[in-house]
């Protein structure tokens, strides 16, 4: 009983650092699929400097215009999911920074476009995204 209501209370917290960090990323398959040509921009999250748009190029390439990150803080790399599930990290940010760039990124080999429905900034330590890209 004590160690559930410590995942709650943990769960909570994290959800709270979140929306007051401005990632509202809501969960679940809600989101459109992409399809070739498919653009999405990432919620604009100035606190890590995060901003710009990810198109689908074709069925294996993915084509961040425009994308901005400061690369400092906490490691961060760019997920593949389908709602709040992982398919596929396809680039670590770690220590990089970005400033209106383009980056292509590969989709790896074994995902397919109607694995994903999000591109997202995903923070391994806070569990969490702290800014997505959804389809629509």
């Amino acid at each position: 009983m004590a160690r559930s209501i410590r995942v709650i209370i943990v769960s909570v917290a994290a959800a709270m650092m979140l929306v007051g960090a401005g990632c509202r990323l809501q969960q679940g398959d809600q989101f459109a699929y992409p399809t070739v040509g498919s653009t999405a921009t990432f919620q604009a999250y100035p606190h890590w400097g995060i901003a710009g748009t990810v198109t689908v190029v074709d069925a294996h390439t993915l084509r961040l215009d425009d994308f901005s990150f400061h690369g400092e803080g906490l490691a961060v790399d760019i997920r593949l999911q389908r709602g709040d599930t992982r398919v596929a990290v396809v680039a670590d940010l770690t220590t990089k920074s970005y400033d209106h760039a383009t980056v292509e990124l590969a989709i790896p080999e074994d995902v397919a476009l109607t694995d994903f429905n999000l591109v997202t900034v995903f923070c391994p330590a806070l569990s969490s995204p702290v800014s997505g890209a959804a389809f629509k």
